[in-house]
């Protein structure tokens, strides 16, 4: 829809083919869903990856940025936050932060609000009050999850 591009083109792909598409919301918008056209499903993972058994249509849905939130992630993983209707949003309204882990080796650490490192939470989906992300910046923190070995040796005696 308006608002926004897709990072593949329609086509025809082989049975079995794993194949992901990336919305990508143009400034001032941003990515509120896919609708897949078969059962008018909305599915909020993006990108979405999806093995091909058939023919169907997915279409990327933008709409407006909430006004006065910012959020981004660091290296190994995604941060959108999610919903329709962000006109007008109160003090008191919340919305929703979405992380995503998108690299292997990654794990989600937390919510922060940047310049403080203020911990909002380590939940990677959480609904949180506007008027406390209200004109700041909240970051998704990934860390790499260390692959070393720790050996441990007893000595006996």
């Amino acid at each position: 829809t308006a608002g926004g591009a897709v990072s593949i083109t329609g086509g025809t792909y082989n049975f079995n083919e794993n194949v992901t598409s990336i919305a990508i919301a143009e400034a001032g918008k941003a990515f509120l869903y896919w609708v897949r056209a078969s059962d008018n499903a909305q599915i909020t993972e993006n990108p979405l990856n999806q093995v091909v058994s058939g023919t169907e249509t997915y279409t990327a849905v933008f709409g407006e940025a909430i006004k006065g939130v910012a959020v981004t992630s660091t290296i190994g993983g995604s941060a959108e936050v999610l919903g329709d209707d962000f006109d007008g949003l109160a003090s008191t309204d919340t919305i929703t932060l979405v992380a995503r882990i998108k690299l292997t080796g990654y794990q989600f650490d937390g919510w922060y609000i940047s310049g403080t490192d203020e911990l909002i939470s380590t939940n990677m989906s959480v609904r949180i009050n506007f008027a406390d992300v209200k004109n700041k910046l909240i970051i998704a923190k990934f860390t790499k999850i260390s692959t070393n070995n720790i050996n441990d040796s007893v000595n006996n005696t």
